[in-house]
């Protein structure tokens, strides 16, 4: 009998742990495309991104499209969006292929654009952007094809943290920076890669800010060392509870 309540109970336990998704969108009544980004603003509305659909915001019932409107100046600089994060005031800031940055005010409705500028040493790097997250201190980072950004929301200006190897390789258009990550600590962390992510030890890496220095220190693929990074292709970076540094790479290797 004992046994038998064990296992009763065991098999509850199975399937209490067994995950329930429940379908919220669909291409079939909703054509949004392929989801690249999504974030949450700290009203709680889900904002996403579809590659040539534009941004979306949904409120938990329907959906709103915000879209490029060539006669609005104030509407999205373009749908090629691929690159997303909500700010503490609300503000969502996209990053797109070859237009740059956006800054979205819900409360009004108006699109700001960023765009680089040769004759401005403090403009966006490069208008093709790849990475975008906020910080603790409100500061806006941004991961391009030339490096990484900051935004200074105050007085709109751009501050350069250059990646070597993305300067050295303007060539590949497909080398960027794919990850910003700020860890408890408020350490912010880089992931970039090349155009051919089969090659672990091709262009790529993780790296850290040193912010006093503005220099990185990177962690690098090592063929002959089994305890460093696994591949250099690097597209997603997540601190578990303990402070532990989960990095993703392209190859099936964690």
């Amino acid at each position: 009998l004992l046994l038998f309540t064990l296992m009763l109970h065991c098999t509850g336990f199975v399937f209490a742990q067994e995950p329930k998704f429940n379908l919220v969108l669909d291409n079939t009544t909703n054509n949004l495309g392929y989801q690249q980004a999504i974030t949450q603003d700290p009203k709680g509305y889900i904002w996403f991104t579809g590659i040539t659909k534009g941004l979306h915001r949904f409120d938990g019932k329907k959906i709103t499209v915000y879209s490029h409107n060539s006669d609005n100046s104030n509407s999205l600089a373009s749908n090629l969006v691929i690159s997303l994060s909500a700010d503490s005031a609300g503000n969502i800031w996209t990053g797109t292929i070859g237009y740059g940055v956006d800054r979205f005010n819900p409360g009004i409705k108006k699109f700001t654009h960023f765009r680089h500028s040769p004759n401005n040493v403090k403009s966006l790097s490069s208008d093709t952007v790849t990475a975008i997250t906020t910080d603790r201190s409100g500061d806006v980072w941004i991961g391009s094809t030339r490096g990484l950004d900051k935004l200074d929301p105050a007085t709109e200006t751009f501050t350069h943290y250059m990646v070597d190897e993305l300067q050295a390789n303007s060539s590949d258009n497909f080398a960027a920076i794919t990850i910003i990550y700020e860890d408890r600590k408020g350490n912010l962390w880089i992931g970039w890669s090349g155009s051919d992510p089969a090659k672990k030890d091709g262009i790529g890496g993780l790296a850290r800010l040193d912010k006093a220095t503005g220099k990185f220190i990177k962690y690098k693929h090592n063929p002959g060392n089994l305890n460093s990074l696994a591949s250099n292709n690097v597209f997603t970076i997540y601190e578990d509870s303990n402070g532990n540094l989960w990095v993703g790479t392209y190859g099936n290797t964690l």
